[in-house]
């Protein structure tokens, strides 16, 4: 893992734990725990992506209250939707 790679990782993990609506930090915490490690450059791209949309439109989108934007419609964020934390 390189060096950029892991500071990368260590940005994700913290927004993802922290972002506030402590539902989203549960949902989005575990679901980083459990997927980014084996996430390749160009998937954790995406979530980064995903990760700069406010809390509200990501629980109406995994919670199925809204659809998913086309821009947004790829295997991490349906990843994100069919995840279920333990």
């Amino acid at each position: 893992m390189t060096e950029l790679r892991a500071i990368k990782l260590k940005r994700l993990y913290y927004q993802s734990w922290y972002r506030g609506c402590k539902e989203m930090d549960i949902f989005l915490g575990a679901f980083a725990e459990k997927f980014l490690p084996g996430f390749s450059d160009e998937e954790l791209a995406l979530y980064e992506k995903f990760l700069n949309e406010g809390d509200q439109d990501i629980y109406d989108w995994i919670t199925g209250k809204q659809e998913l934007p086309a821009f947004h419609d790829n295997s991490v964020a349906r990843a994100l939707i069919s995840f279920t934390p333990a």
